[in-house]
């Protein structure tokens, strides 16, 4: 099939170079030079978003979610006379964001982080789907699995869930991981070492409810580490200590709840 990736990210960076093993890949941006320097560009077609590929079948958004918009309504439909559906792929953006230009509209939100110039596996990544009737439905679970991902029904809202949950498990962790990684290099220490005990962590919460296996002095309510915890902070690292002082107390607080 004819396959048009809009944007230049981690996301639109992945998705064409996972595609283009079976399918005609064009990827548009806001300039050629942007395309040009992405990793993994081989045999891609590139265009900016004024020149859409006429025979284009599927139309993929992967810009930032402020920008979804704006690219919806700069796309010349009425030129697409083969489009079958255009989707975005972000996790807070509605299906309606397409209801003022077309019908043809759909969400393929992949739930995975990814880095410009950095070429990861799709094998096995929730994908989350929205459409408008059923025949884009099953052309986009075909287009997941055939990269190997895992393609899910998600409406609006349920995504909105999704989405929210994604920014704790990734994104904060990751600040936190950034905390620990400054905190480890005031003592000239590698970041590597935090590397078994996260893999053990993840291992965990993949088999029970993270909460049953919380350890740490906040579990246990050893408040003499916590005061020394706190005292270290005041003195390197500030900024932390509020931090800190909240994630505490809610451990504390939640593994002190009886269990239903």
């Amino acid at each position: 099939m004819n396959i048009t990736l809009i944007g230049t990210g981690g996301v639109a960076e992945n998705l064409a170079v996972a595609l283009s093993n079976q399918h005609i890949v064009t990827l548009c941006g806001k300039s050629i030079e942007a395309i040009m320097t992405l990793t993994g560009y081989k045999t891609l077609w590139n265009a900016t978003i004024n020149y859409i590929p006429e025979q284009t079948e599927i139309l993929i958004i992967a810009v930032q979610d402020s920008n979804i918009l704006d690219v919806v309504e700069n796309i010349p439909f009425d030129n697409l006379s083969h489009l079958k559906v255009v989707a975005h792929t972000s996790g807070s953006i509605g299906i309606d964001v397409f209801l003022s230009c077309t019908q043809k509209g759909a969400v393929f939100y992949p739930l995975q982080t990814f880095s410009r110039g950095r070429i990861i596996s799709l094998d096995n990544v929730p994908i989350f789907i929205e459409t408008y009737n059923k025949d884009n439905e099953i052309l986009l679970f075909e287009l997941a699995r055939q990269i190997q991902a895992n393609p899910m029904y998600a409406d609006t809202k349920k995504r909105a869930y999704i989405h929210l949950g994604a920014v704790f498990a990734q994104n904060f962790s990751n600040f936190l991981l950034e905390v620990a990684h400054q905190i480890t290099e005031k003592q000239a220490l590698s970041h590597n070492i935090y590397y078994p005990l996260l893999k053990e962590t993840l291992n965990k919460a993949e088999k029970v409810s993270p909460l049953s296996v919380q350890t740490g002095p906040a579990k246990r309510k050893d408040y003499n580490t916590i005061q020394s915890h706190i005292r270290l902070l005041q003195s390197e690292f500030p900024e932390y200590e509020a931090l800190y002082r909240i994630l505490t107390d809610y451990i504390v607080e939640f593994t002190c709840k009886p269990k239903r």
